[in-house]
This record gives C-alpha cells, sequence and structure tokens, in this order.
C-alpha cells in the first residue's frame, strides 16, 4: 500500500485482531475450563447460548470479560438516553 495512514490503519486493524486472538487462547484464572464445558455440554440452555456467543462462553478467557465489560458501558449510554413524551 502506498498511502501511509491507509498502511497504518492496516497494521492497526492486523495488529488489533492478533492482540485479540492471543487474549482469547488465555483462560481466566481459577476457572476450571474441563468443568466449564462438561456444564455447557450438558445443560440445554447454556448450550445453546455457549453456540451463539461463537463458543467463548464455555472457554472465559481475557477476551470474554473485555467483551462483556463493553457490552455493560453500550448498554449503560442506551439507558441514559432521553426517551421523547411523544411518539
Amino acid at each position: 500500500v502506498s498511502d501511509p495512514a491507509l498502511r497504518n490503519r492496516l497494521l492497526f486493524v492486523i495488529g488489533a485482531l492478533a492482540l485479540t486472538r492471543v487474549f482469547a487462547a488465555i483462560p481466566i484464572p481459577g476457572i476450571d475450563v474441563n468443568a466449564l464445558s462438561q456444564f455447557f455440554a450438558n445443560n440445554q440452555f447454556f448450550g445453546l447460548l455457549d453456540i451463539f456467543s461463537g463458543g467463548i462462553i464455555g472457554f472465559w478467557s481475557l477476551t470474554l470479560l473485555v467483551i462483556s465489560l463493553l457490552i455493560k458501558f453500550v448498554l449503560e449510554e442506551y439507558v441514559r438516553l432521553p426517551i421523547p413524551k411523544k411518539f
């Protein structure tokens, strides 16, 4: 890529994806991954939830913590939006 701004953006995106994959491979300390995966395999509701999440809930990695915090902050911002009095 000849444009330096575009090259920097592409390198940032590739680096962010690589860092996310590294954090997805690190389990949270204190969590028994085998017992957790067995729980999700035996429970129908949580197993389905794990399937829809792409399997990240059953592994409990550092990425899950970051994503859950981001979702929490976004939902809090939507709750704070003013509700119009007339529809």
